[in-house]
């Protein structure tokens, strides 16, 4: 293992400890603006990016190279992105105006604006079947929408995720159950998460393999909870992680593997935690990080939160490899930290970075809040930064940036 840090006065701090490169960074935004990513996607050698600032959303395309090929804006709220086969870009958003009405905005390969879809219901999530046929959720039911950007049909089942499977099954995520819709919108099955649970109940994420199981993790209570089921909806394994002390627990992201391992990826205590089950939902490892400064969340039982804590490692997205490594990406004490886990989940690398003030008490986090890697096995990571050179201290005024990150593998 070996450890470099580069860095200088008044530049960000790039920290590596591991066989790990930093390829490039690529950093964009509009001055004096509160710039958030909502989404990354890897496709085709290529990267893409959207987020929201003050004037609306920007989706940015840039190669695998670091070279930017096009930025594009649109005024309005983007919610969820999505790309087809042929790398267009879809996103789901609403308009900046009083109604805020939904939308879905289409950019092809080279960043013309195809179309906008409007009188959009739902827009929290965005998925395409194996035609392009786009399936959006949100709040006010779930819709489909055929390439054209004609209604095909409706209905009241809300959700906060949606997937399409390769069978143009649809799958949404709500709260406390899970649906699997027809490609006509009638459903096929609805499970409860956490059955039999007589506490609280919260969903995080979902992901559904080749064969239609859908895996889903959560919290019940102050647990991480994960479940696999069927794609007839019969639950086919779950597993919770319960803490031995009263610290505050809670998942955020689900990934699986080739081999039908899942990672589920959070925090506990104010640390990192990462969780690997077998194909059984047998625990396989959990590992634990927690950044240079102490950090801990005691759990408010009553209200089923975490106390206040200035400072705190929190997980946002996992991913894994075929190799069956597991890749972590999150906010670790206001800076953005990525690790790679091996298989056995020793820990192989470790990368820090961090672009804005960050010994500041009102300093907003520096957070990575999406990871993804390409064929060749390079990790990229998304989120947004505190612009340095225009934080206001006298007023506490801050702005941010958007960043994406290459890193390679050296070993």
């Amino acid at each position: 293992m070996w450890s470099c840090v580069a860095t200088s006065r008044g530049a960000p701090i790039s920290e590596l400890t591991g066989p790990v490169s930093e390829v490039w960074v690529d950093t964009f935004g509009d001055q004096y603006q509160y710039c958030r990513a909502l989404s990354l996607s890897v496709n085709n050698e290529n990267v893409f990016v959207v987020g929201n600032n003050e004037e609306g959303l920007i989706v940015r395309k840039t190669s695998t190279s670091g070279k930017e090929v096009w930025t594009r804006r649109y005024k309005a709220s983007a919610h969820a992105m999505t790309l087809d086969m042929q790398g267009n870009t879809y996103i789901a958003g609403t308009t900046r105006d009083e109604k805020g009405t939904g939308i879905i905005v289409n950019y092809d390969i080279d960043g013309n604006l195809i179309g906008v879809i409007s009188e959009v219901s739902s827009v929290s999530s965005i998925g395409l079947d194996i035609d392009n046929n786009i399936y959006v959720t949100g709040s006010s039911g779930t819709e489909k929408y055929s390439q054209q950007g004609a209604l095909v049909w409706s209905n009241d089942i809300s959700g906060f995720k949606l997937l399409v499977d390769v069978d143009n099954n649809v799958y949404v995520l709500q709260e406390q159950f899970i649906y699997q819709l027809d490609a006509n919108g009638q459903i096929n099955w609805e499970a409860p998460y956490g059955k039999g649970a007589n506490q609280k109940v919260k969903t995080a994420d979902m992901v559904v393999d080749s064969d239609g199981a859908v895996y889903v993790t959560g919290r019940i209570s102050n647990s991480l909870h994960t479940e696999k089921s069927d794609s007839f909806g019969n639950l086919v394994w779950e597993a919770t992680y319960y803490s031995s002390q009263p610290v505050y627990n809670n998942a955020n992201a689900i990934t699986i593997d080739t081999v039908g391992n899942t990672y589920i990826a959070g925090e506990s205590g104010g640390d990192y935690i990462t969780i690997k089950y077998n194909s059984d939902g047998d625990e396989i490892w959990t590992a634990f990080y927690d950044g240079p400064r102490e950090t801990e969340h005691r759990y408010d039982e009553q209200r089923d939160t975490k106390s206040y804590s200035y400072k705190e490692d929190v997980v946002l997205d996992v991913v894994a490899d075929e190799s069956g490594n597991a890749y972590i990406t999150g906010n670790s004490e206001d800076d953005c930290a990525t690790i790679k886990y091996s298989v056995t989940g020793s820990t192989e690398w470790i990368a820090r970075y961090s672009g804005g003030i960050t010994q500041h008490q009102f300093n907003p986090a520096n957070t990575s809040r999406f990871i993804d890697i390409d064929t060749n096995g390079a990790v990229y990571i998304a989120g947004d930064i505190t612009a340095k050179s225009v934080w206001n201290v006298s007023s506490y005024n801050f702005y941010r940036d958007y960043i994406v990150i290459k890193y390679r593998n050296e070993d």
